[in-house]
């Protein structure tokens, strides 16, 4: 039989609750690899476990749970300890389910809860020197240290009609017994209650459906070798990358069917192209990333390397720009643009071309007909090869001054005075082009590192409120050990629990005081952002300096935004440290 996977989940307050059901330990078909290798599994990939078993245990019976030693055995919680209380972390809890059981559990003559009865009969510390009391006291410990918690029930037989219990599947839910349908209804009340919160894999990560998926995907090969021990921290590393990795190849393919989709517009003014593109990382991708439930550090590296993927900002030169999937769009709109311009030109032209083989056509009427068409080529030309190909057009016009020159009315020096001044008027609007571009990218950068440092600070508050949370929900759990540990008699266990209930309080208060004075550092950056002023306009004048040493000077306002990742990057290493 194996794993079975339920085809319907339940719905709770806080998850979904996915339902796994295995083959019975110890089960006819089975073999001691097959069954460690199914409860290894079975316990790194739930939350909660529900053991089965028929009748009431003794504490003889113990020493069919060795599985649980050899458990211990298969698994590396990297912290370095041999006790096992780390396995607390990555272990479900545990709800030891008695089957068909009429009888009221009793100490004595004195009747007691279930889970009492577990505590103080079966998992009871027992005295003596024998290699199987040895062990069984080891199996004992083991249970009560490596689960969260543990909880006993009960649970009738269905019936006593044999036909029907040997037809379970289609038997008359009317004709079961009322104490087992009673029984079984607080059961599912409680495992409902009890499963509803999400399983986290120890560090504040949540396990979602395609952590889960890279659970089960990895945790197969490696229990199916027994060879292999499961290494936590690696796993959940490469748990966590994978889950990113495939999150950031559906991103780049969502960002590059954007940019295409925007191709069939071009030419398209640049600062619009690399604000279309910005706008939607930040409202479709980014905001996506949210849902991915990786651990802080690791979360905010890769969303910097997505963020570069996709709009890569490089070396403070002519562009801001120069690299990731945007980039070759932003060549290509180029492109675009200056052959839509180069052929508006040659149909601007094409009229004024036919003109000038007419002998009556004189200077005047040349001069009329260029104002007409720097005119419409201003109104019509798209994109940011416009400046470049009126350009071109001026030198074009020039190598036509011999032809000109034969036409009635012709001055030579008022000629070359004029594509002097329109020369002059296009070299200051290309270097306001440039400067406008300039600013437009360094506004657009900003909000993109802003947005990402956001959804950083977010994520890393929500992890913060899982951490506390889990932090709370331990206590208690480690407070119900210690009691567990006393009523069995395990007292060296219960001493080391108290110290290592104080020594947790003291880390997790610690650790979780760092990462909320980290998460303030992070907003104030984003206030500091938020107060900043734009950067500086400069002021072109006609006759100044170069083009060049204008937008030099404006290049030494961009590395700003390399300041804000560089601070962010200095607040996460003060945290780790």
């Amino acid at each position: 039989m194996g794993v079975w996977l339920a085809t319907r989940t339940l719905k709770g307050n806080n998850a979904t609750i996915l339902v796994l059901d295995t083959e019975g330990l110890d089960a006819h078909s089975a073999d001691q690899r097959r069954d460690d290798g199914i409860f290894l599994l079975s316990v790194l990939l739930s939350s909660f476990l529900i053991y089965n078993s028929t009748g009431v245990p003794k504490s003889n019976d113990i020493n069919k749970m060795a599985y649980i030693i050899r458990l211990a055995q298969r698994i590396d919680t990297g912290s370095g300890g041999s006790t096992g209380q780390d396995f607390r972390l990555h272990f479900p809890h545990l709800l030891w389910l008695l089957r068909d059981h009429f009888l009221k559990p009793t100490i004595g003559n004195r009747e007691v809860t279930p889970t009492e009865y577990l505590n103080r009969e079966v998992l009871r510390f027992q005295g003596g020197f024998s290699d199987k009391e040895i062990t069984n006291n080891d199996i004992r410990r083991a249970i009560l240290t490596f689960f969260r918690s543990i909880e006993c029930v009960t649970l009738p037989s269905p019936s006593i009609n044999q036909e029907i219990l040997r037809n379970m599947d289609t038997a008359d839910p009317e004709k079961l017994e009322e104490e087992f349908k009673v029984g079984m209804n607080k059961l599912v009340e409680l495992v409902l209650s009890r499963a509803d919160s999400p399983k986290t894999l120890g560090n504040g990560s949540v396990v979602t459906a395609p952590v889960f998926v890279e659970l089960v995907k990895n945790l197969v090969g490696a229990v199916n070798d027994p060879n292999v021990v499961v290494s936590i921290p690696s796993l959940v590393e490469i748990v966590q990358k994978e889950v990113w990795n495939s999150f950031e190849r559906e991103s780049v393919q969502k960002f590059v069917d954007f940019l295409e989709g925007l191709v069939p517009s071009f030419p398209l003014e640049e600062s619009e192209l690399i604000a279309a593109a910005s706008n939607y990382y930040r409202e479709d991708i980014l905001k996506n990333s949210k849902q991915i439930s990786i651990e802080q550090r690791l979360f905010q590296i890769l969303s910097q390397q997505l963020l570069e993927r996709l709009i890569k900002k490089g070396s403070p030169q002519e562009n801001m720009i120069d690299g990731g999937e945007i980039h070759r769009y932003i060549v290509k709109n180029r492109e675009v643009s200056e052959a839509f311009c180069q052929n508006l030109v040659k149909d601007l032209w094409k009229p004024i071309a036919v003109k000038l083989l007419n002998a009556g056509y004189s200077m005047e009427d040349l001069q009329n007909d260029l104002e007409n068409f720097h005119l419409q080529f201003a109104n019509q030309g798209r994109g940011p090869a416009k400046l470049k190909v009126a350009a071109q057009n001026m030198e074009f016009l020039k190598e036509q001054e011999l032809y000109f020159s034969q036409l009635k009315g012709f001055q030579k020096q008022l000629f070359e005075q004029e594509l002097q001044t329109r020369q002059e008027k296009l070299r200051c609007e290309e270097a306001e082009q440039k400067n406008n571009n300039l600013q437009n990218q360094y506004q657009e950068l900003q909000k993109n590192y802003t947005s990402e440092l956001q959804t950083v600070a977010n994520h890393h508050q929500a992890q913060i409120q899982v951490m506390k949370k889990e932090f709370e929900e331990r206590q208690n759990q480690e407070q119900q050990r210690l009691l567990q540990f006393m009523q069995t008699k395990f007292e060296d266990d219960a001493k080391c629990n108290q110290e290592m209930i104080k020594s947790m309080q003291e880390s997790q208060i610690n650790l979780i005081s760092k990462m909320d004075e980290s998460n303030k550092q992070m907003l104030g950056v984003l206030q500091e952002i938020a107060k900043r002023p734009p950067p500086p306009v400069e002021v072109i004048e006609k006759n100044g300096g170069g083009i060049l040493d204008v937008i030099g000077g404006l290049l030494k306002l961009v590395p700003v935004v390399g300041d804000v990742v560089k601070t962010v990057d200095k607040i996460f290493n003060k945290a780790d440290k």
